[in-house]
């Protein structure tokens, strides 16, 4: 995540929830939505917390720790991003593909070979 995370960021923030603690699953699902391209995300709460999954899972996921840390969102091709901060915004936005990195393939449940 660390090197295929942009340092640039998109400039507008949408607001998501008010942490209140709580459930914002729905909120956060309709975001990733609209805003991300992709069906497996990456989820990065901190360096010892993340996961890649699907995009249900991964609303569900964020939902959990929103509001606790700034949370990174990554499409498998490091095309989407996104970040929902602590305080309760998120802004998203994309950039052309990178070489060496694969594209989101249809979702099968293949394979990782």
């Amino acid at each position: 995540m660390l090197r295929n995370f942009p340092k640039e960021r998109s400039s507008e923030w949408v607001y998501i929830c008010e942490c209140s603690g709580r459930d914002e699953t729905k909120a956060v699902q309709s975001f990733l939505d609209t805003q991300l391209e992709g069906e497996t995300l990456l989820v990065e709460v901190h360096r010892s917390i993340g996961a890649m999954l699907s995009r249900n899972e991964a609303a569900t996921f964020i939902a959990a720790h929103i509001c606790k840390a700034d949370i990174r969102v990554a499409n498998n091709a490091f095309t989407s991003f996104a970040v929902f901060a602590r305080n309760g915004v998120a802004a998203a936005w994309r950039v052309a593909a990178q070489p060496g990195i694969q594209p989101d393939g249809p979702a099968s449940g293949g394979s990782a070979g």
